[in-house]
């Protein structure tokens, strides 16, 4: 008996020194060969579109968004004078009053800020790959233009999308005004040129982030 135990071990041993030199860079010790310390991998991420399920990828991949329940009532909708076309967009209450002042500061200075794209649910967001599809477009085409439900910012109601939402709003006036001014309001370039590896440029999609705000007061404010 003490001659078997001998050779199992023996066997052992040099199964685990053959894991460890031919594995990778991932050497295999005998506790992850016991299941103690295994490597974890993340799990895939998927969204369901319709009645398809597709892979999530970088960027995208680990940025999935947490979001509270919202009703009808947590929401303002923007003036009709402030909407392309006149199309009625909503915003959390938060962000109405300095989405205004900045709005309205813009206009006094000339600037005349359309918004296109306020707060979307993740089931409208299908909607929109939905017609993409309807259009030939692929999941591999469409998430290079538009966040997959459940990764958009819109979903929190303090993103908004100024006119034209496309890389001609980046050449207008509309667009040096924001970046000149918007920080003052609270208001952020979510996706900026060189700002977001990895993720698109679009020049015309904006947050409000209260800590900017605060902070641009305090750097603005005069000494005591």
């Amino acid at each position: 008996m003490v001659v078997q135990n001998s050779k199992r071990t023996h066997a052992a041993a040099i199964f685990l020194a053959c894991l460890t030199c031919c594995g990778g860079s991932k050497a295999v010790t005998a506790e992850t060969a016991a299941g103690t310390g295994a490597v974890s991998v993340p799990a895939k991420e998927y969204v369901v579109i319709g009645e398809d399920r597709y892979d999530v990828p970088a960027p995208w991949a680990g940025n999935r968004l947490a979001v509270e329940v919202l009703v009808y009532e947590d929401f303002r909708p923007v003036p009709l004078q402030y909407t392309k076309d006149n199309t009625s967009i909503y915003v959390l209450k938060a962000i109405y009053d300095p989405l205004i002042e900045l709005l309205d500061a813009a206009a006094r200075q000339g600037v005349q800020l359309e918004i296109s794209s306020g707060y979307r649910s993740a089931g409208y967001q299908k909607k929109i790959f939905l017609r993409m599809f309807a259009k030939g477009r692929s999941f591999e085409d469409a998430i290079r233009f538009v966040a997959p439900p459940g990764y958009s910012e819109h979903m929190l109601g303090t993103a908004v999308d100024f006119s034209p939402s496309n890389w001609r709003f980046a050449k207008t006036r509309d667009y040096q005004w924001l970046k000149d001014h918007a920080a003052a309001f609270g208001f952020l370039e979510s996706y900026p040129q060189y700002g977001v590896p990895g993720f698109p440029w679009e020049a015309w999609h904006w947050r409000y982030d209260a800590t900017e705000q605060t902070v641009d007061d305090q750097l603005t404010s005069p000494d005591p």
